[in-house]
């Protein structure tokens, strides 16, 4: 698509700067399918960005064969509407845009990102790798081969398996399972298996789609109307919120010189009204040099080479993790440390904490936002787990409210007092 054409808008130094006085804010619209479309502009933009999001993933995989929809992703990846796998290379190349996909346990994603000329273009070619694919029989086995890869490099990537053997002992039923499957689910994968597969969970319903950057909303909505309304498929398959398992420790044998431990312990879901003010009470956790695990566990005691704390969160459900890298000899007394820290966590911050997390959060939020794929990520989270999409205003201001009381009340009603806890390493430790 041209520059200039009903996609674009004038450019200048001063729309350069994005704020509220310049975004005109997200729009959406629900197509008849059941795909929901949300665009949002960036003024002064030549570039643009897109995500197409789908209930998909190893939640919905069929117990005979883990590891299913990883092994539809990279098929389809292989083939699209009538062009092969080097032929649509040559054709995002072609185009300039930057395209890719990924499944996970509870949704995959394909998503793209180019100039506004070409969002046309590239926005087909994107979603019909999820709306056409090929899915042809010579290509199957390099898919199952690429599936595999990914699965065998873990070995090489301690950090990665510690957070598949956390998952696995942290919940239980669907969500327990890896996102890449396991090496029996993909050796017993057929071609006729995973096309059933597909058909039945791949669809328009429950899909979103998200496009930001420098676009006029409307006619990006009506672009994406046109490339997606045609799409039948699948009725949606919701998975429901994860299940908990009872805590406990697991030590795991790894061939491997360091030690990773990973805890994981229940949080206050999105929806919450409660959850701005914990995230900046994990922040005072885990959020620079200053936090209290850098301080405590790194700076303090050197017991790692490495220690931090986040959240993750699916639609009803949240949680903590944290992760210390340290040598066998020092697991003990980095797992005593480590969750005295989150214990202590429970019982308040103070205000200089809070005002360093307030200022990282807020600073995070907003570089983020000025990113065409940083923007539709926050756009896409906040439909996923909240249902409706906020403005960059509202995501500041949420973490502009809490004060230290409401930030000491949100880390009380989820407590890390008996988290999950995952011994990776030798089996002396």
């Amino acid at each position: 698509m041209r520059r200039g054409g009903p996609l674009s808008q004038p450019t200048s130094n001063a729309a350069a700067v994005t704020s509220d006085e310049t975004r005109t804010g997200p729009r959406q619209r629900v197509l008849e399918n059941g795909v929901r479309i949300v665009a949002e502009e960036l003024p002064g933009r030549e570039g643009v960005s897109w995500e197409l999001s789908l209930p998909v993933g190893s939640v919905l995989d069929p117990g005979a064969t883990p590891g299913a929809t990883a092994l539809l992703w990279e098929w389809q990846d292989r083939g699209a509407a009538g062009l092969g796998a080097r032929q649509r290379r040559e054709a995002f190349a072609r185009l300039g845009v930057r395209g890719g996909g990924a499944s996970g346990r509870d949704r995959s994603v394909v998503a793209g990102s180019g100039l506004v000329d070409v969002l046309a273009d590239g926005l087909a070619l994107t979603v019909q790798e999820v709306t056409d694919p090929a899915l042809d029989d010579a290509e199957f086995e390099t898919a199952r081969i690429h599936a595999l890869e990914a699965l065998d490099a873990l070995e090489d990537r301690p950090a990665d398996r510690l957070d598949e053997e956390l998952n696995a002992r942290t919940f239980v039923g669907p969500h327990a399972r890896s996102a890449m499957g396991t090496v029996a689910g993909l050796e017993a994968s057929t071609p006729d298996a995973i096309r059933a597969h597909r058909d039945a969970v791949v669809g328009p319903e429950g899909a979103t789609l998200v496009i930001v950057g420098g676009v006029d909303p409307e006619a990006a909505l009506d672009l994406a109307e046109a490339v997606l309304s045609d799409w039948r498929g699948a009725a949606l398959r919701p998975s429901g919120p994860p299940s908990w398992a009872p805590a406990a420790r697991h030590d795991v044998a790894a061939d491997a010189e360091q030690a990773q431990l990973g805890w994981a312990w229940p949080l206050l879901p999105a929806h919450d009204p409660r959850v701005a003010a914990q995230a900046l009470g994990l922040a005072v956790l885990s959020g620079g040099m200053g936090a209290r695990l850098f301080r405590e566990v790194r700076e303090a005691r050197g017991l790692v080479y490495a220690v931090d704390a986040g959240a993750r969160a699916v639609r009803g459900a949240a949680w903590g993790t944290a992760h210390a890298a340290t040598t066998p000899e020092r697991v003990e007394e980095t797992i005593e440390v480590v969750q005295r820290e989150l214990a202590n966590l429970g019982a308040g911050v103070n205000e200089d904490e809070l005002a360093r997390a307030r200022t990282l959060l807020r600073t995070r939020e907003a570089m983020q936002a000025d990113a065409s794929a940083g923007r539709a990520g926050q756009l896409m989270r906040d439909l996923l787990l909240l249902g409706r999409p906020r403005t960059v205003r509202e995501r500041l201001d949420a973490l502009a409210r809490p004060a230290r009381a409401d930030v000491d009340a949100a880390l009380a009603a989820a407590p890390c007092d008996t988290p999950t806890l995952v011994v990776l390493g030798p089996e002396a430790t």
